[in-house]
């Protein structure tokens, strides 16, 4: 009863959206697309396909490199460590901090450093922004 309903108001939305509506096969043709739209979104082997595509953008004949750092690089960061923050200090004492984690470029993207899972480590912000303050000339 629930997915009738549902199906109801959906229809009676597509309706004032597309006057032609009444056609079963733009009925068709919608449903299709919108689960193409949702796997492209949610099916992983998708998701990797495309974000490994899209670390390097092609533009005018050459590679441009881009902030981007894929959703699978990610896990593997956040894997490798333990998902928490990985800042240790000079006395050798460990944050361990869970929450407000935040990806670092060890070697800063800003100076040449690259958007890979070795260049990457995961620290909180606190300790992300005192990084970025003792960087700072």
């Amino acid at each position: 009863m629930v997915l009738m309903s549902l199906s109801f108001i959906l229809c009676q939305t597509l309706i004032s959206v597309i006057p032609f509506f009444s056609s079963g096969t733009i009925l068709n043709d919608l449903v299709r697309e919108a689960f193409e739209l949702l796997l492209e979104k949610k099916d992983p082997q998708r998701k990797m396909k495309r974000d490994s595509s899209i670390a390097l953008r092609p533009q005018n004949g050459r590679n441009i490199k881009t902030r981007y750092v894929p959703e699978r690089i990610k896990q593997v960061v956040h894997i490798r460590d333990e998902g928490q923050c990985s800042y240790t200090s000079l006395e050798g004492k460990k944050c361990g901090e869970r929450n407000f984690l935040e990806l670092d470029h060890i070697h800063p993207w800003s100076l040449g450093g690259d958007s890979t899972a070795e260049n990457l480590r995961l620290l909180c912000r606190t300790h992300n922004q005192y990084r970025n303050q003792t960087l700072r000339v």
